[in-house]
């Protein structure tokens, strides 16, 4: 948009001498062109158009027919697994990050839930790790940021360090990044150090580099700046490997971002009721994050699109507001959109294997699975209850819930359960 603006501003200049008659008709002729030229920012095209509307409740059944239930046991080990931030999936292991208080650990297990191994970041003898606002994989590598270091971390996937880069100074305080290629990342700076943009890119091989993608300034100089330290994922899969997908606090839109170039590609309209207004934008312009946040609650509305997955065929989305979370099922062919709301506060089972509500949600697999995980107490008091129901001839998928619940142990706090 900057662009355009300089050039408006120098065909002002051109025409002034022209005849007034003249002006209008060769003004809008240029500013025509203008439009498809070179000179107009790929953040002006028009963005897919997603409306949210009518909801159904709870997920449909035949997202629990190829179910896989993982629970997660710590037996073994001096570290306990108490709740899980992030989930890494891989064919045969799953890698959990733990966020509690001021501990951060890593954990391994194989696809059965048996514990591989754990590493403890405060006591991490090779390299410690106390402040991950990141966890991710990058080929065979098993990456962390770390705010308080100011460094990305590389591990090989027996957790055993190998290498690290330096963030540098003017760019401390990095959430979340995302690798382009083998050469370029993607950067989510907070924005207490005034970087230039919220989305900047770098080569890290060398040493990281921060610069703005051209055009592109993101949330920085809007209500969004405060929410810059909370821990949420900005970066997310797009169907073209050459591009990743980027949201953002209080932006509605979902920005398809490469290497030289941010777009937006879709734009989610949501009733008034579950998103921030203008004037509510306006009001929490001047609070700082926890006032921010306080409002959203008072307010029941939701300010983040926190997940994203798109495919050839479909793009998957959820957000948030108090005690409800919506996912939203969008053909990319068809045009045709389902939204589905998981209410918190329901009781019983949610899914008719007779597993409990679908609380946490994890995120989306590479192949567009749902990752949720449920607390192990909760879990195994479902099974009990569908125990006592009648009749006693189970259903394959109940066979299954209850067969997971059998697997829980004294160790086990967290079961994954991921939809394919």
């Amino acid at each position: 948009m900057l662009l355009v603006v300089k050039c408006f501003s120098y065909l002002a200049t051109s025409t002034f001498l022209i005849h007034k008659n003249m002006r209008r008709v060769i003004t809008l002729a240029i500013l025509a062109l203008l439009v498809n030229s070179s000179c107009h920012t790929d953040l002006a095209k028009e963005p897919i158009v997603i409306q949210t509307g009518d909801h159904t409740y709870g997920l449909p059944d035949t997202w629990y027919e190829d179910i896989e239930y993982i629970p997660l046991s710590s037996k073994g080990s001096e570290n306990y697994l108490f709740g899980a931030q992030r989930a890494l999936l891989l064919q045969n292991h799953a890698f959990v990050l733990q966020d509690i208080n001021t501990e951060r650990s890593i954990f391994k297990f194989d696809r059965t839930g048996r514990l591989l191994k754990s590493l403890k970041g405060s006591s991490n003898f090779q390299k410690a790790f106390y402040s991950v606002s990141d966890f991710d994989l990058f080929g065979d590598k098993v990456v962390l940021t770390d705010t308080y270091l100011n460094e990305i971390l590389f591990f090989n996937q027996e957790l055993e360090f190998i290498n690290s880069v330096s963030i540098p100074e003017s760019e401390a305080g990095v959430q979340n990044i995302a690798f382009m290629n083998k050469n370029t990342l993607l950067i989510r700076p907070d924005l207490e150090t005034n970087p230039p943009s919220s989305v900047l890119k770098s080569s890290w091989k060398t040493g990281l580099q921060p610069e703005q993608i051209d055009g592109f300034l993101g949330v920085k100089d809007t209500p969004a700046k405060n929410m810059r330290f909370s821990f949420y994922e900005t970066f997310h899969h797009a169907h073209n490997s050459e591009k990743i997908l980027y949201t953002d606090w209080f932006d509605s839109h979902i920005y398809e971002v490469g290497i030289n170039e941010v777009t937006k590609k879709y734009h989610v309209q949501l009733e008034d009721e579950l998103w921030v207004t203008e004037n509510e934008l306006l009001k929490m312009s001047t609070m700082d994050t926890e006032e921010q946040f306080d409002f959203l609650v008072k307010a029941d509305k939701s300010g983040l699109i926190n997940a994203v997955h798109e495919s050839e065929k479909n793009l998957m989305f959820s957000f948030m507001r108090p005690g409800k979370r919506y996912l939203v099922f969008f053909n990319r062919k068809t045009r045709e959109k389902e939204t589905v709301l998981l209410d918190f506060s329901r009781n019983g089972p949610e899914g008719p294997d007779g597993s409990p509500p679908l609380k946490y949600f994890l995120g989306f697999t590479d192949t567009g699975g749902l990752v949720f995980y449920h607390l192990a107490e909760e879990f195994s008091q479902y099974a009990e209850s569908l125990k006592t129901m009648e009749p006693k001839s189970y259903s394959t998928g109940q066979k299954k819930f209850l067969a997971a619940a059998d697997k829980t142990d004294e160790y086990c706090n967290i079961v994954l359960s991921i939809m394919k």
